[in-house]
């Protein structure tokens, strides 16, 4: 799986996780927190591996690349803020949802502009590193995953 396949499938897993967070009602609590925390530590695994790996190779082939990888790390950075919001707000009320809302619409920005814009660039400016890059992303992944497991 080449790095564009690799991170399309990270986006479709975090869609799916706000869908499954929206999707649930005031009552059920330990369900909201669940699905959170896994997309919290979804969100932040993708966007470390975005901005260590996939990004900077981006950034290297001109300044269009360079402007919009800069954009896409203001986007993290966003809904970094919005998820440290997440945590403090009661899951039961109505400003959770609201603000989980909020967080999709970042979200879906976001990961809008790397498919339609950045994801077809790398593919005509760097295809041939996406292979191997894939493969780090993937094994980079795993290092991630189990850091925040010992945590």
């Amino acid at each position: 799986m080449d790095a564009v396949e690799f991170l399309e499938r990270e986006h479709a897993h975090a869609r799916n996780l706000v869908a499954r967070m929206l999707a649930t009602n005031a009552e059920q609590v330990d369900l909201r927190h669940q699905l959170f925390e896994l997309l919290r530590q979804e969100l932040e695994i993708h966007a470390r591996l975005e901005e260590d790996l996939f990004y900077p190779a981006m950034a290297r082939q001109g300044s269009w690349e360079k402007e919009q990888v800069q954009d896409s790390r203001k986007e993290h950075q966003a809904m970094r803020i919005v998820l440290s919001r997440l945590e403090t707000i009661d899951l039961s009320g109505a400003r959770w949802k609201e603000c989980v809302i909020e967080l999709n619409e970042l979200l879906e920005h976001h990961l809008g502009e790397e498919e339609q814009e950045l994801f077809p660039t790398a593919r005509r400016e760097i295809a041939a590193e996406l292979p191997v890059m894939g493969d780090r992303l993937y094994r980079a992944k795993g290092e991630l995953l189990r850091e925040y497991r010992v945590q």
